[in-house]
Formats: structure tokens, sequence, C-alpha cells
């Protein structure tokens, strides 16, 4: 794994507690569940389909970006929605679509605005 991997992890989670911070009442369940289902999509992109990687350089729009985006926007809004359900029986449309929006814009931010700029791999365990 490499530091752009965890950077735009982190950046993705960073944008799901935003999100969830700047709606009222604060759904504290929902944001653990969101940031769990946020890190399982995007870490199940990358592992399942390492083609999907982005390659680019610096403000190149490419479709394996937009894929990847679309991909994580997707999964996550389907794992929220689900999550609403369970957890407040009704889905809040508007929470929703700001919070895949969210998500979907800060992955392509960090994907096409920044490019590879380190591939430097990292152990996870000695």
């Amino acid at each position: 794994m490499s530091n752009q991997f965890f950077k735009n992890l982190l950046m993705v989670l960073m944008s799901v507690v935003v999100t969830a911070f700047s709606t009222t009442p604060l759904d504290t369940a929902l944001l653990i569940i969101s940031l769990i289902s946020a890190t399982l999509i995007y870490v199940g992109k990358n592992a399942f389909l390492p083609a999907l990687t982005s390659v680019t350089a610096s403000g190149t729009w490419n479709w394996k970006n937009v894929l990847s985006g679309l991909l994580i926007a997707i999964g996550n809004g389907i794992l929220d929605g689900a999550a609403m359900i369970i957890l407040n029986g009704v889905i809040d449309v508007k929470k929703l679509l700001l919070l895949t929006l969210s998500i979907a814009l800060t992955y392509f931010g960090a994907t096409v605005f920044n490019g590879p700029t380190n591939q430097t791999k990292i152990k996870l365990a000695a």
C-alpha cells in the first residue's frame, strides 16, 4: 500500500466526518456506520479492482478516476441508505445525497487534482 492510498482514504473519511457534523442533529450511529462503510468500499475497490488505481498526472481526467469515484459513491450510498433504514426506519434523502456527493467529490479531488505524487510502499507489519 502506498502513501497515496492512505492519503486518499483519510480524505474520504474526513469528508464523511465533515458532512456528518454539517447536518443537524448529529446521528452518531450513522456516522460510525458511514466511516466503516467508506473504509470498506475504498479498501475493497483498491484490493479487488487494482486496475482502477489512478496513474494519471495531476489535473488530468481519466475514465479510471471517474469509474472509481462512481463505484465508491454508489457503494457508500447503498450502505448508508441501508443503515438509515435500519437505524431510523426511513431514508433521509437530503442527508444521503449530501453524504454521497461529498464522498464522490472528495475522491475526485484527491485523485484528479493531486495525481500519483507519492507511490512509496509502506509495510504494515514487520
